[in-house]
């Protein structure tokens, strides 16, 4: 068990980079309102995990838990939450 939450999260750290550079290519474009860049960033580390699992052979849960790790911490819970809410 301490070896799938460790590779995990050093696959989130990873997909967290990933999910960061999308979204700042998105912010650039300007095409999505802000609200919704949490939900994209979770969305896109979630489909990030399982293409990297299914191209590299390995677990799918795994690496669909490390997308939406990754894609949560790259554009951060806690503005996620006060954007989605209508805070700040």
């Amino acid at each position: 068990m301490e070896n799938i939450m460790s590779e995990a999260v050093s696959a989130a750290v990873g997909i967290a980079i990933f999910v960061g550079i999308i979204l700042q290519a998105v912010k650039q474009l300007e095409s999505v309102n802000n609200k919704y860049l949490p939900l994209m960033s979770i969305v896109l580390g979630v489909i990030i995990g399982i293409v990297f699992a299914i191209a590299f052979e390995f677990t799918v849960a795994v690496y669909a838990l490390a997308g939406f790790l990754g894609g949560a911490s790259a554009s951060g819970i806690y503005d996620g939450l006060t954007v989605t809410k209508g805070g700040k």
